[in-house]
């Protein structure tokens, strides 16, 4: 059970915890010097404190790279034209054009790789895909209800 006791000896409320009948106080090592202290409660709020910003800017570091290693929301979900149950919407023949516009945006522009200073060049030949799209959308709308049985 872990309980908040004053210490006599230095007067301030400190972390311990009872195991087996037996009071141990928690003690912290600061890395720089290796002097272990008592834990009081200003230290505990300051362990928590530090937690707290180093936990933020790594998930903001990880959302950083995330966002450089991906394509941008509207992209990821224009991809989702690539599964059977899309086209089974009424307006999938529309909005298929208006996805493929926002692809072929994305994809016909030199992307700049991640936080470097390499550049990757077009991917997609606009043209091409414009062409082989009619076909993938014939592919699809005729074969939905085969691949969804």
């Amino acid at each position: 059970m872990h309980e908040w006791a004053r210490d006599l000896n230095i007067g301030l409320e400190t972390s311990s915890f009872w195991i087996a009948g037996v009071s141990i106080m928690m003690h912290s090592c600061c890395l720089e010097t290796s002097i272990y202290v008592l834990v009081i409660s200003a230290i505990f709020q300051q362990t928590i404190n530090n937690v707290q910003r180093q936990c933020f800017e790594t998930t903001t570091k990880v959302s950083d790279e995330l966002e450089n290693h991906f394509p941008i929301q509207d992209v990821m979900d224009v991809l989702k034209f690539v599964y059977p149950q899309y086209w089974l919407k009424p307006s999938s023949e529309q909005t298929s054009l208006v996805h493929m516009a926002i692809l072929k945006d994305f994809c016909s522009q030199p992307k700049k790789l991640g936080s470097s200073q390499t550049w990757i060049m077009v991917v997609l030949d606009v043209n091409v895909l414009d062409l082989e799209f009619s076909f993938f959308k014939i592919t699809m709308m005729s074969n939905v209800q085969w691949a969804m049985d």
